[in-house]
């Protein structure tokens, strides 16, 4: 979300809910997944996200996925962390990753 076409960059963010599914890799996979999209098939060039600081299992997830220049933010009574990641940066770092694209018609 806050997709800003001239300056080439957009807000990430994720959330998994059901805590069953925590710490099973979902939320690194869910991010690299998306990136390897926003990277591949749009203009987009920096992507940004903002993360709780006492959320270590986020931000570790987020590392995982190729974010990386934490910097501490502030926004209300909150502290959040903001993690960055370029495309060139990105795509060198996961160039052998294989992401499997299911067309439409194959889904159940």
């Amino acid at each position: 979300y806050d997709v800003n076409r001239w300056e080439k960059s957009c807000e990430f963010g994720i959330m998994i809910g059901d805590k069953s599914y925590w710490s099973g890799g979902y939320g690194s996979d869910a991010t690299i997944s998306l990136l390897h999209y926003i990277f591949s098939e749009t203009e987009i060039e920096n992507v940004y996200l903002h993360t709780l600081t006492s959320n270590i299992r986020a931000q570790k997830a987020f590392a995982k996925a190729g974010f990386v220049s934490p910097k501490e933010v502030r926004k209300g009574r909150f502290e959040f962390l903001k993690m960055t990641t370029e495309k060139s940066y990105w795509l060198e770092r996961f160039k052998k990753i294989k992401i499997k694209i299911i067309p439409d018609e194959e889904q159940d």
